[in-house]
């Protein structure tokens, strides 16, 4: 049987905009939809979060909040890169191997998270994110110093995750794919 487009309508109780900055703006797993999103409600700024919908009941069960940005500039500054340094934030939201995934890269660290199904005391159900690592890129690139340095002018970002292996990202520092095993510390050009 071929493939058909479903209609998928939900009304919401607030406005949202799509955050299509991530190469993935929707990940499907089965009846769960996450979307990356920001939320506006009356007057208040705009929220980063990620709404989770469940399609079997047509209704929002949980928004929840990206981790938090670490980078406050008064706290670094005897650890400041170079001055032409881009404190954009680099971040990649996938799933792998059933796992939602979440990392990003700030100040020469890459840290890696996943969503977690926590039952409270009252035996309700709630998604959290975890950490599950926290990478010093600069032992990650021994034997590629070029990418450190494109890293500290703001030039790294996430293609992906591995899709059948959350231990496995794919990188691009400048014009260059790479590869890193957090399992076995293998960083390698692709």
């Amino acid at each position: 049987m071929p493939l058909q487009w479903e209609q998928f309508n939900l009304t919401c109780p607030f406005s949202f905009y799509l955050d299509l900055v991530f190469r993935s703006s929707l990940i499907i797993d089965e009846p769960l939809l996450y979307l990356p999103a920001f939320i506006q409600r009356g007057v208040e700024p705009r929220k980063h979060c990620l709404i989770i919908l469940d399609q079997s009941k047509n209704k929002i069960i949980q928004e929840m909040e990206f981790p938090p940005k670490e980078v406050i500039l008064q706290e670094i500054d005897d650890h400041l890169p170079p001055k032409d340094c881009n404190f954009i934030r680099r971040d990649c939201f996938g799933k792998s191997h059933g796992s939602i995934l979440y990392a990003c890269y700030e100040l020469g660290q890459i840290k890696i998270w996943q969503i977690l199904l926590i039952t409270d005391n009252k035996g309700e159900c709630k998604r959290e994110w975890s950490v599950t690592h926290r990478l010093k890129l600069e032992t990650m690139v021994e034997n590629y110093k070029e990418c450190l340095k494109y890293a500290f002018k703001g030039r790294i970002s996430f293609i992906a995750f591995h899709p059948m292996n959350p231990q496995v990202i794919f990188l691009a520092c400048s014009e260059k794919k790479y590869l890193y095993d957090v399992n076995s510390s293998r960083f390698e050009l692709i």
